[in-house]
């Protein structure tokens, strides 16, 4: 295992929420140096809220991270495949009791809406802001899908008990 290793906000939500998405490494290095990661889990692991039957949150966008992808020796002929960067958005609520997590893969673009506890929350509508399109997060998938060039500057959910 390397002595340092380049770990995102993204690699950070995966072991919280869907460890087997990461490499081995990177989970045993995350596991190894868990002190260093502590507020960004403490976050994930807080208490759970109390909700009435019907709330509407407003998401605002908190930090954005790029990661470009390794630099490493390419020979021009070896590969002509365009590389995309993987991007993570997080956007979260005045009162930080709900928190989004957008996650870009260049031909797809996920969200996973969690409350303080780390729970994520299911069977939900999602207003994508600015362009106020409306979408339903199912229990089946518990994330959303949305096409790449989708502008979101600002989320809003209706969560229901």
């Amino acid at each position: 295992m390397p002595a340092y290793m380049n770990i995102t906000e993204r690699d950070i939500f995966f072991y919280h929420r869907h460890p087997d998405q990461l490499t081995q490494e990177k989970r045993e290095y995350i596991e190894k140096h868990l002190s260093d990661f502590q507020v960004e889990l403490n976050f994930l692991e807080a208490s759970e809220l109390k909700t009435s039957e019907i709330n509407i949150i407003r998401l605002y966008r908190k930090v954005k991270i790029q990661n470009s992808p390794d630099k490493k020796l390419r020979l021009a002929a070896a590969n002509n495949l365009k590389q995309t960067k993987d991007e993570t958005e997080t956007f979260i609520d005045k009162e930080e009791k709900y928190i989004a997590k957008l996650l870009s893969f260049g031909s797809y673009k996920r969200i996973y809406i969690l409350d303080k506890s780390g729970k994520t929350l299911d069977n939900i509508k999602v207003k994508l802001l600015p362009d106020s399109t409306e979408h339903l997060i199912s229990p089946e998938l518990s994330f959303l899908e949305i096409k790449p060039n989708t502008t979101i500057e600002e989320l809003e959910i209706v969560t229901l008990k």
